[in-house]
């Protein structure tokens, strides 16, 4: 099979595409397939937060091949907008020449669809023109078949979108799609989608990036005590939300008031909220001797940090969105080998009910504390649990099964189309 896959423009899209999509296309050049990705950079996004891998000169007039693998690459359309020389230039007229310029990354888009062979496109994120764009003529002139991926997203599902009626006049609406969430599934079949057209791909864990690492060899390298009991929640490097940061310092605190010697690490970096602001929200919170932020870290360094934790917390909100993603950072909570506390929302409520950790409500801090501590004071339970997310990590949510699971996929569309 030859397959392209075409990002969204918006940061967040483009960094989700890399995530995901990138480990499942190496997995699928490896079984002899042939994957090319294909992304319009950011300026914004420093690219090397999502993988050491990725070193790219945004200004560079040239596509890029990211990776080395015969079968698989990943290409980036120049950003002519970084290359602000000639829209300064023109004053008043400057957005004007901006919208222009990301035209011609559009249009490069879409002849990228009809020049070359493909067996299959497929689409991150349907409400954006680009991709309908570059999506309409290579099915309509190649007879392509297509399959769309909703990411996460559910706001034109849930809600009128004249985005949504627009697509469905022109008869853009797809006959396959990919989701990361039953919750997101649903939302399609209520929708009128035919339920067998609808895939759930989840996310899986990346065992190269978060290496097993025992926790007293984690914690002598970082200089960790050995006697205290540390939770850990890694900051993503796109954002979080100030919601899940609020939620798990009200629950420490009050962790705090039943057992002695235990501290929260803030693993890794965020763009929003900045450190700086989590840490006007620690000292507000009179924690700051019992909250440690790593800052920026390399992929080495996470595996470390993670292992050195007794138990990893997510705390979602009970909100459609959360309902509606698939959290990246739980790939690497399973991949530590550590217990999990997460809100019992969305696509968590499957991957805890496997016994890799236990469920709170959202919202909620003084469960989220009774949760953790349920936890941390029981040591054997620890294990267990620590033990089955490494299972999961290395079997149902490894990168090669859900590889398996898209290939198995994408051979059923082409065979239906």
């Amino acid at each position: 099979m030859k397959i392209l896959v075409l990002s969204h423009r918006h940061w967040y899209y483009v960094a989700h595409g890399i995530e995901r999509f990138l480990p499942m296309s190496r997995h699928l050049a490896q079984k002899g397939h042939e994957v090319t990705m294909m992304y319009l950079p950011v300026p914004s996004l420093d690219y090397s937060l999502v993988h050491d891998n990725y070193r790219i000169d945004l200004d560079s007039p040239v596509c890029m091949a990211m990776d080395k693998t015969d079968r698989c690459r990943a290409l980036f359309i120049p950003d002519l907008r970084s290359r602000r020389s000639i829209v300064n230039r023109l004053g008043p007229h400057a957005r004007a020449a901006n919208d222009f310029l990301r035209s011609l990354q559009e249009v490069a888009v879409g002849a990228s669809c009809l020049l070359a062979d493909y067996d299959l496109v497929h689409i991150e994120y349907l409400f954006d023109s680009p991709l309908v764009f570059s999506g309409l003529l290579s099915r309509s002139l190649k007879r392509v078949p297509h399959i769309i991926d909703f990411v996460d997203l559910v706001g034109p599902l849930i809600k009128p979108s004249k985005y949504y009626k627009l697509l469905s006049r022109i008869g853009y609406l797809p006959t396959w799609t990919t989701v990361c969430s039953e919750y997101l599934r649903s939302c399609l079949i209520g929708k009128g989608f035919p339920r067998d057209t609808v895939f759930k791909i989840p996310m899986g864990a990346d065992l190269k990036k978060v290496r097993l690492v025992g926790k007293e060899q984690a914690r002598k390298e970082l200089g960790l005590s050995q006697d205290q009991r540390f939770v850990g929640f890694e900051l993503a490097p796109w954002g979080i939300h100030d919601e899940y940061v609020d939620v798990l310092l009200r629950s420490f605190g009050k962790i705090l008031d039943h057992l002695a010697g235990v501290k929260m690490l803030f693993i890794g970096s965020t763009i929003h909220p900045p450190l700086d602001r989590i840490h006007q929200k620690i000292s507000a919170a009179g924690l700051d001797r019992n909250v440690v932020c790593t800052g920026l870290l390399r992929t080495d360094e996470l595996s470390l940090w993670l292992g050195a934790c007794d138990v990893l917390v997510l705390p979602l909100r009970d909100v459609p969105y959360d309902h509606a993603k698939f959290p990246g950072r739980v790939g690497d909570y399973l991949a530590a080998g550590r217990p999990i506390v997460a809100a019992a929302v969305g696509e968590m409520q499957e991957i805890v009910s496997k016994g890799c950790g236990l469920l709170a409500r959202p919202g909620d801090p003084q469960d989220f504390a009774s949760k953790i501590l349920s936890v941390l004071k029981h040591d054997e339970l620890m294990r267990e649990m620590g033990e089955k997310s490494r299972h999961l990590a290395e079997n149902e949510y490894s990168w090669e099964s859900v590889a398996d699971r898209l290939e198995t996929v994408y051979q059923e569309v082409i065979d239906a189309h």
